[in-house]
C-alpha cells in the first residue's frame, strides 16, 4: 500500500506554541488601577476610567470585574468595538462591588480552577493543568486566549487595532508567517499579551502509554497503517479504523484529530484491562485498501466517513461484521437498508422530532406555540421535517411567515398573536442565517416589550456567527443537538488535559468524537462479546454526545440520543434530561 504523505496536526500545534518563546520583549502593558470616580447615567452607576497608553480592554475588564461586552454597552456612542481604545479617553465601566469582582476573579489567580472563555465569551470552570500533572502546563491554554472570528471586511491590522495588541504579537501567538487572514478564520487573541514571551515550550506526555500514542501518530505520518497493535490483554478486541487521512491537496486534519482521540480512548481501555488490536487504513485510497478477509477478521469497523465510501466498504465487508458510521449524519439512510451499519451521529430528523416533543413536554395552560417560516424560501429537508412533525403532533399552533423585507411590520403581527400571560414557544423552521438572525432580533424586541418568549431551534443556529449569543440567553434558546460538550464535566476536563499534554493543543470536536466512538464500541464488544449489538438500547453519556440505539426497521441501528441544550437568562447553559 502506498505510503501516506501526512503532516501531523500535532506537530503543527507544537510548532505554533514553540514559536512563542522567541518573541522579543517589545510590548509592556500598562497596569490598570480601578478608578474611585463614580458617575450616574440613565439611573445606573458607573466608574469613570481614563484610558492610559497601552492599556487593553481585557486588563480593564478584568480589573473592574466586568465583561468586554458590558464595556461596549456602557459606551455606545464611542463604538469601542470597532474603533478600539484611545489614550486619555474617558470610558464608563458598570459598577460592581468589590465582593462581586473578587468572586468573578477567583480561579484566575493561581487557584485550583480557572475561568476559560468559550466561543460566546462566557466562562466555565476547568481544573488547572498543573494540578494533575505538575510542570506540564507548558503551552497556552484556553484560559490564556479567546478566539476572534475574522469578518469579511477585516485584515490583521484591523483586528490588532480592535484589541489594542501589536500585530506581531498576534502573529507570534498564532504561529503565523504572514499577515494574511480569511473570512471566518479563527484567530487566537491573547488575554495577557505582556506575558507571551514568558510562555515555555510545550512538552510531550512522559508515561509509557503516552509515548506509545505519540508513536502511533508518527506511524500514520510515515505511512505504517497496515497494522497497529496498541495494547493487549487477556480481553482483546480486533478493530479496524478506516478514515480519509490524505486528500489530493492537503492532509485531512479532521481524520487525524479523530485518530488522536481514538488512541487516547484505547489507552484508557487498556488501563481498564481491555486490549485493542487496531488496524488503520487510509480511506482516500482507490480502491479501498481493505480486503474482505481483513473485514471478516475485525470485531468492529469504524469508518469510512462519507456515505459513498461506506457503500464501497459494504460491497466488500461480510454481513457479519458491523460498520460504524462515525461522522456524517447523512449516512443514516444506509442503516435502514443494511443490517451491519450502525449510525453513530444522531440523524437530523431525530433531532427535529425531539424538538417538537420538547415543546409538547414544556407546554402549559395559557402558552402559545408559534411556527415561524421564511415566506417564499425554497423548502429544505430539514424545514419540511419540522413542519411535518409539528402537524402530526396534534399540537395547536399559529403560523407566522414573512420575508426580511417585511420585517419592519412583523412586531405588530407577533403582538397580535402572542400571549401576554403565558409563555410564547416559538419554533424557527429555517436554515437561512440571515432570516434566523432577523427573527432573533425581532423576538428579542418582543422580550423587551415584556413578552415571555422561548425560542426552539435546530442546532444549526449555534453556528450562525452573525447572531449575538446574548440574544440566545434573552430568548431562553432551546436546542436539540446531536453534540454538545459540557466543559464542567470532570471527564471532559480530564480528556482536555490529556490531549493538551500529549499534543500541545486543545482537542477539536473530531478528537472528542474519536474518543467517544472508540471507547464506546470497543468497550461494548469487549463487555458483551459477539452479542454486543443486542445491548445498544440503553443510553450511555459520553464526552461530546450520547449513545442510545434503536433498530432501523429491517436494517441496522440508528443513534436516537439527543442532548437538550438550554441558554438560560443568567447566561449559563444547561443540559436537560441527562
Amino acid at each position: 500500500m502506498r505510503r501516506l504523505l501526512l503532516i501531523s496536526s500535532v506537530l503543527i500545534c507544537l510548532a505554533s506554541f514553540t514559536s512563542i518563546d522567541v518573541l522579543a520583549q517589545e510590548y509592556v502593558a500598562t497596569p490598570v488601577t480601578r478608578s474611585k470616580e463614580k458617575v450616574k447615567s440613565n439611573g445606573k452607576l458607573y466608574y469613570s476610567h481614563v484610558v492610559l497608553e497601552k492599556q487593553t480592554l481585557f486588563s480593564i475588564a478584568k480589573t473592574y470585574g466586568v465583561t468586554i461586552q458590558e464595556i461596549y454597552d456602557a459606551n455606545p456612542s464611542m463604538d469601542i468595538e470597532q474603533q478600539g481604545l484611545k489614550k486619555d479617553e474617558i470610558i464608563l465601566i458598570p459598577y460592581k462591588s468589590a465582593s462581586e469582582i473578587e468572586d468573578k476573579a477567583q480561579g484566575s489567580a493561581g487557584q485550583t480552577e480557572s475561568a476559560v472563555p468559550k466561543k460566546d465569551n462566557k466562562s466555565i470552570s476547568v481544573k488547572n493543568l498543573s494540578e494533575e500533572n505538575p510542570g506540564s502546563r507548558a503551552q497556552p491554554t484556553q484560559s490564556d486566549y479567546f478566539y476572534h472570528v475574522v469578518k469579511w471586511f477585516e485584515d490583521l491590522d484591523d483586528i490588532a487595532k480592535k484589541y489594542d495588541i501589536p500585530v506581531e504579537t498576534i502573529m507570534k501567538f498564532n504561529g503565523m508567517t504572514d499577515k494574511s487572514v480569511s473570512r471566518k478564520q479563527k484567530i487566537k487573541i491573547p488575554i495577557h499579551p505582556e506575558l507571551i514571551n514568558q510562555a515555555p515550550a510545550p512538552q510531550q506526555g512522559n508515561t509509557p502509554l503516552d509515548n506509545k500514542i505519540q508513536e502511533k501518530i508518527n506511524n500514520i505520518k510515515e505511512g505504517k497503517t497496515e497494522q497497529e497493535v496498541v495494547s493487549r490483554s487477556e480481553m482483546t478486541v480486533n478493530a479496524t479504523l478506516l478514515l480519509p487521512f490524505n486528500t489530493t491537496s492537503r492532509v485531512n486534519d479532521n481524520s487525524l484529530d479523530f485518530y488522536s482521540g481514538a488512541l487516547i480512548a484505547i489507552r484508557d481501555l487498556g488501563n481498564a484491562g481491555i486490549g485493542t488490536d487496531l488496524h488503520v487504513y487510509d480511506a482516500s485510497l482507490a480502491p479501498l485498501p481493505v480486503t474482505e478477509e481483513r473485514f471478516g477478521l475485525s470485531d468492529i469497523v469504524i469508518g469510512p466517513s462519507s456515505p459513498a465510501d461506506i457503500s464501497k466498504a459494504l460491497a466488500v465487508c461480510p454481513s457479519g461484521t458491523s460498520i460504524v458510521s462515525p461522522l456524517d449524519p447523512r449516512s443514516a439512510s444506509l442503516a435502514y437498508s443494511h443490517q451491519n451499519v450502525i449510525q453513530a451521529p444522531t440523524p437530523a430528523n431525530v433531532q427535529y422530532r425531539d424538538l417538537i416533543k420538547w415543546i409538547e413536554d414544556d407546554r402549559r395552560l395559557g402558552d402559545k406555540i408559534i411556527l415561524v417560516t421564511e415566506k417564499g424560501a425554497k423548502p429544505t429537508s430539514g424545514t419540511n421535517e419540522i413542519i411535518t412533525t409539528l402537524e402530526k403532533s396534534g399540537l395547536t399552533y399559529n403560523i407566522v411567515s414573512y420575508t426580511i423585507l417585511e420585517s419592519k411590520n412583523i412586531l405588530s403581527t407577533f403582538s397580535a398573536i402572542m400571549s401576554s400571560t403565558g409563555s410564547n414557544r416559538v419554533l424557527a423552521a429555517s436554515e437561512s442565517e440571515a432570516f434566523v438572525n432577523d427573527l432573533v432580533r425581532n423576538l428579542d424586541l418582543m422580550v423587551h416589550k415584556g413578552m415571555n418568549v422561548v425560542l426552539y431551534s435546530p442546532s444549526k443556529i449555534r453556528t450562525f456567527d452573525t447572531i449575538d449569543v446574548e440574544s440566545f440567553h434573552h430568548l431562553s434558546l432551546h436546542v436539540s443537538a446531536g453534540y454538545y460538550i459540557d466543559y464542567n464535566d470532570p471527564r471532559v476536563q480530564r480528556f482536555v488535559l490529556d490531549y493538551r499534554s500529549l499534543f500541545g493543543c486543545d482537542p477539536s470536536q473530531f478528537a472528542f468524537q474519536g474518543y467517544d466512538i472508540a471507547y464506546f464500541f470497543i468497550g461494548q464488544r469487549a463487555r458483551y462479546g459477539k452479542s454486543w449489538e443486542k445491548n445498544l438500547d440503553h443510553r450511555v453519556n459520553m464526552l461530546q454526545g450520547d449513545f442510545k440505539f434503536e433498530s432501523a426497521g429491517n436494517g441496522g441501528y440508528i443513534n436516537d440520543a439527543v442532548r437538550r441544550v438550554v441558554y438560560n437568562p443568567d447566561f449559563s447553559i444547561s443540559l436537560i434530561g441527562r
